[in-house]
Formats: C-alpha cells, sequence, structure tokens
C-alpha cells in the first residue's frame, strides 16, 4: 500500500503508544490493519505511528505541544530503555 493513499491521522502520545480518540478514525485504521483496541480505547503501535510519521500522515501531540518525528522518537527511546 502506498503512503499517498494512507488516511491523516491525529493522536496523542501516551507512554510509547499513539491514542485515537475519534471514532471514525478508529474504524478506518482498524479496517486497514493498523492498531489495537486496550482497556476500550484504540492505540497504534510505536512502529505503526513511526511510519505515520515518517510520511507525515499523523498529528502527534503531547498535553498541548504537537511532537515532530525526532522529538517522538527520542520520547520512545527514552521510555523503552534504548536510549
Amino acid at each position: 500500500m502506498s503512503s499517498e493513499s494512507e488516511p491523516n491521522v491525529e493522536g496523542i502520545l501516551v507512554d510509547d503508544h499513539t491514542l485515537i480518540s475519534k471514532k471514525e478514525m478508529q474504524n478506518t485504521l482498524e479496517q486497514r490493519g493498523y492498531g489495537e483496541m486496550r482497556q476500550d480505547k484504540f492505540f497504534l503501535k510505536p512502529f505503526e505511528s513511526l511510519y505515520f510519521l515518517f510520511y507525515k500522515k499523523l498529528s502527534l501531540s503531547k498535553g498541548k505541544r504537537k511532537l515532530p518525528l525526532m522529538t517522538w522518537y527520542k520520547s520512545v527511546m527514552t521510555l523503552t530503555g534504548m536510549r
């Protein structure tokens, strides 16, 4: 699948996963094989978030701050102890 056909996604960084709160977006992503439900919430896995960020298809925030790719990467590496 090409990145052009991927949807534009909005999410919130929670630990190292991306929370997707809009039900319509959750359905679209789930139909395409992305994400998973955990405790009644829909999350993208880190590698899925990386994919969408790389192709500029994910608008990611933490609190009120937007996170660019490198800020997200550093945050996830710190959380997973890989840094």
